[in-house]
């Protein structure tokens, strides 16, 4: 019994959570703030991209950029594993490793990536948290190699929140969710410790100030960019 669930949970569960969150998307009205900032990013496929959105999140990034060849940092944790294939289905391509787990395996692929052009996505917090704390990786990786970060702010009209560390947000049928889309910010070669730490602090409130105005700007009742 317990293989059959495990079963279900790796080989099932992925299409049907994909499929449902779909069906619940199309329902829901979007805003997007400085979309030319990621559309640019797609165009551009020789200089890659760092995008960055906290674990709390996740969904709604997940969603919105689905199938456009996105490489995903996800943690080698047991979780990561059902979480490696429901991103896979909606077209990303996921890196297997984390800041407790495979760390260094997955940062010699991110640079090889990086250098290719390819458009790396990273929840600063995750997989574990503390949650809307910036850890190492996007940060080391903009010092490595030049790619420029960009910071993913989400909003809601009116969501659920799951009760983990990270208080994921899901959309509620027929409400409004607003993406803003903050940056480039470039960590220069030469940054100190020190200077790595400031920046982590920096782009933490950074990008808590782009979900406090994509919160504003979904709970608008008109709005045009």
């Amino acid at each position: 019994m317990k293989k059959f669930l495990v079963w279900l949970q790796n080989n099932i569960a992925p299409y049907a959570g994909r499929f449902l969150f779909r069906l619940l998307m199309l329902t829901v009205r979007v805003r997007v703030i400085n979309l030319k900032h990621q559309e640019w990013q797609y165009s551009h496929r020789e200089k890659t991209g760092i995008y960055c959105f906290w674990h709390g999140n996740l969904l709604v990034p997940y969603h919105k950029h689905r199938n456009r060849g996105v490489h995903i940092v996800i943690s080698r944790h047991r979780d990561g594993e059902l979480i490696s294939r429901i991103v896979e289905k909606g077209g990303y391509i996921p890196v297997r490793g984390s800041s407790t787990r495979g760390g260094m395996r997955a940062m010699k692929e991110l640079l090889r990536l990086a250098e290719e052009g390819d458009i790396i996505a990273f929840t600063p917090d995750g997989p574990r948290g503390p949650a809307r704390k910036f850890k190492d990786g996007p940060v080391y990786l903009s010092k490595t190699t030049g790619a420029p970060i960009y910071l993913m702010g989400v909003g809601f009209s009116n969501c659920w929140q799951v009760k983990d560390w990270s208080g994921m947000k899901i959309p509620k049928p027929f409400s409004t969710i607003a993406l803003s889309y903050v940056g480039p910010y470039n960590v220069a070669s030469d940054a100190t410790e020190t200077e790595l730490e400031e920046w982590k602090e920096k782009l933490a409130l950074e990008l808590d100030k782009a979900d406090a105005e994509a919160e504003r700007i979904a709970k608008l009742k008109e709005w045009s960019e």
